[in-house]
């Protein structure tokens, strides 16, 4: 790739990824991911989300279909905040969270919310 081709190439990678489905890992893959959720009707989904394996990966998960009574809840392997939440529950269409990777400790990262609109974090 190019230096002088970078910010064109970006602007066409294929940041979004689908969506891993009720009972799967979210497989953060990339620096920069984009995940669109559809959460079936009357059911209680769940996923789960390891640790990040460096710093500066970004996650954007938003909620773009949720059928009546239906939610996701993504569980985190460790703190989303500093109030050592792990959960995010997507319940309604539009419901959006960012997180991004930090450094802890000597060569551990974590997730950590930087940004979110009625996503419910405990």
């Amino acid at each position: 790739m190019s230096g002088h081709r970078l910010p064109a190439d970006l602007n066409l990678a294929p940041f979004e990824v689908a969506d891993p489905g009720d009972g799967e890992a979210l497989n953060v893959d990339r620096w920069n991911m984009h995940v669109p959720l559809t959460i079936a009707a009357s059911t209680a989904e769940t996923n789960t989300l390891a640790d990040p394996t460096q710093a500066g990966q970004r996650v954007h998960i938003i909620a773009v279909a949720v059928g009546a009574g239906g939610s996701r809840t993504i569980t985190a392997s460790s703190a989303l905040n500093a109030s050592a939440e792990t959960y995010m529950l997507f319940d309604a269409v539009d419901e959006r969270c960012v997180i991004e990777s930090v450094p802890v400790g000597s060569g551990d990262f974590e997730w950590r919310v930087t940004d979110s609109e009625n996503v419910t974090v405990s």
